[in-house]
């Protein structure tokens, strides 16, 4: 072939090469920014709820005594610790917080995005009101309280219930025809506990007086043993005690107690003088407001009300103790007294946050 024609030949297939590299060059690639091809996207109705969060609910107890007090703020530190084990949320406690403390703590948890805080007490109402209204997306709930708002649930407990049984039993017990309530703090849910157990002594002993005393602290088993000591130099040979101090000071000075012991059995602590002990749980209480929170079932502007007949409250009766101080129709209408109060048949007065009674 003769070196012209060869030339030719390579000069043509040069300009194929260089056409098809430039219409390669031309063409869209996929792997290059901005090029990548997107679906259209496809409508789907879906009117199922949102689920829940995969993070757990960071849930906040604020509480007015220690968490071994043996009794109201026990109560609700265990009832955290349910709502951990069976809801899987992550929980957080302050105890010992004063009510002039309280906006402070709710304010603080609330700006740490927990997504909701829970006031243990009436005496916290005002405080968590003005809170919640300045945090529209964090819920808050009160036990012991009646006060409701749109991000605010009233986990109202009658504390009458309790009081009333303990009067009841001590009226039965009285020989003296003298029996006391002896109380910490004059909050609503213990003034509540007081009138029912003024209701109740009268019920079983029209005769009988009432004396009631006050140490004015939280958690002072001194003090507590104190005062019970001087209501027995007065007379009283029964008494309900809402710490456990009192019982001591039962133990000490010689007379009958019922007592508000958590979810434990108290009687094996001191057979000898307590008559009744009172279960105050509030595992169900909180597992509640927890669970609507957490499935985005929160009832805004609505109080919660629990009691006997919700199954927050119970009562273990000391049967030796009662045998030997009483008859058997005695404690038949004891007996009556509770099943009446789990059906939700004896009507009692029930004072609001406001101290308010209706």
């Amino acid at each position: 072939m003769k070196l012209k024609q060869i030339n030719k030949i390579i000069a043509f297939s040069l300009l194929v090469m260089i056409l098809v590299i430039s219409t390669a060059s031309c063409s869209p690639k996929n792997d290059e920014p901005g090029n990548t091809t997107v679906a259209e996207p496809t409508t789907v109705q879906n009117n199922e709820p949102e689920p829940v969060a995969d993070k757990p609910l960071r849930v906040a107890v604020v509480l007015s005594g220690k968490i071994n007090d043996g009794g109201f703020n026990a109560s609700a530190y265990t009832g955290l610790l349910a709502a951990e084990e069976k809801l899987g949320i992550e929980g957080a406690y302050s105890e010992d917080v004063q009510t002039v403390d309280a906006e402070t703590a709710f304010r603080d948890y609330a700006s740490k995005g927990y997504d909701i805080v829970i006031g243990h007490g009436s005496q916290y109402a005002d405080a968590m009101a003005t809170v919640a209204v300045e945090f529209p997306n964090i819920y808050f709930a009160i036990t012991n309280a009646d006060i409701q708002g749109e991000n605010l649930a009233g986990l109202d407990t009658r504390n009458e219930e309790t009081g009333y049984l303990a009067g009841y039993v001590m009226g039965k017990l009285s020989k003296s025809k003298i029996v006391g309530f002896a109380g910490s703090m004059q909050i609503v849910a213990l003034l509540r506990s007081e009138e029912g157990f003024i209701l109740g002594a009268k019920d079983a002993c029209p005769d009988c007086e009432v004396i009631s005393s006050w140490t004015g602290t939280w958690y002072d088993p001194a003090k507590e043993m104190e005062t019970v000591i001087a209501m027995v130099e007065k007379g009283v040979d029964g008494i309900q005690a809402t710490e456990w101090g009192f019982v001591e000071g039962c133990v000490e000075a010689g007379c009958y107690a019922t007592i508000m012991g958590g979810s434990v059995n108290k009687i094996p602590e001191a057979p000898e003088v307590i008559a009744v002990s009172l279960y105050h749980s509030l595992d169900a209480v909180i597992i509640g407001i927890i669970e609507e929170v957490q499935q985005g079932k929160f009832k805004p502007n609505e109080v919660r009300y629990h009691g006997f007949d919700t199954g927050i409250y119970s009562a273990e009766l000391n049967y030796e103790l009662l045998e030997k101080n009483i008859s058997a129709e005695d404690i038949a209408d004891i007996e009556e007294v509770i099943v009446k109060l789990t059906n939700n048949e004896i009507d009692l007065p029930h004072m609001s946050a406001m101290g308010e009674t209706h």
